[in-house]
């Protein structure tokens, strides 16, 4: 310790404090995180209720489910950083309107950009490649069976997620929770 309640991080003066957070600042950090966990919580409960539908299929359907959601998960990366830059430079372009639509507009067509990409490049995976990524013929042809709607999957992920920062970074959390929840439902329904 420092002598002044905070902990010496070393010899330069660096110290900080530890407290308990306010009322209010709890409360505040309660209406971002919970609203943002429910969201998780529903995507969690998503992507587990369709591995377990695909382990339904047998060996070859959930083989074919595994290789095509590895191959989902690289490709959601692009997305993942727009949904994050959406969130890190948006709230200081807030009451700045021009500033918040350029940006807003600049996320949306990089997602449209990069879902194009995706879409070719998985396409050609799985509709042409397929036996790159499995020696089993009839998971390759399992994959080719589902290979455009997966690709097209792959084109609207990064603007859904983007535009998913995009909300987040506005604090539109109902229509979010409204949204997932029922993504959720309908998921859990099937």
């Amino acid at each position: 310790l420092d002598g002044h309640g905070g902990a010496s991080a070393d010899n330069e003066g660096f110290s900080f404090e530890l407290r308990v957070p306010s009322i209010a600042s709890l409360k505040k950090y309660l209406r971002i995180s919970g609203p943002v966990s429910a969201i998780l919580l529903s995507k969690v409960v998503v992507f587990s209720t369709v591995s377990m539908s695909a382990a339904n299929l047998g060996p070859i359907g959930s083989a074919a489910h595994a290789l095509v959601f590895g191959i989902f998960l690289f490709f959601c990366v692009p997305g993942d950083a727009l949904n994050q830059c959406a969130q890190t430079f948006l709230p200081p372009c807030m009451g700045h309107p021009a500033e918040q639509n350029k940006l807003k507009r600049r996320l949306v067509l990089t997602g449209a950009c990069i879902g194009v990409g995706n879409f070719i490049l998985t396409s050609t995976i799985f509709m042409l490649g397929s036996g790159m990524i499995t020696p089993n013929a009839s998971v390759a042809a399992a994959i080719k069976q589902v290979g455009l709607l997966a690709s097209f999957t792959m084109f609207i992920h990064p603007l859904g997620i983007a535009t998913e920062g995009i909300l987040m970074a506005s604090h539109q959390f109902l229509y979010l929770l409204v949204t997932y929840g029922g993504v959720c439902a309908s998921t859990c329904g099937v």
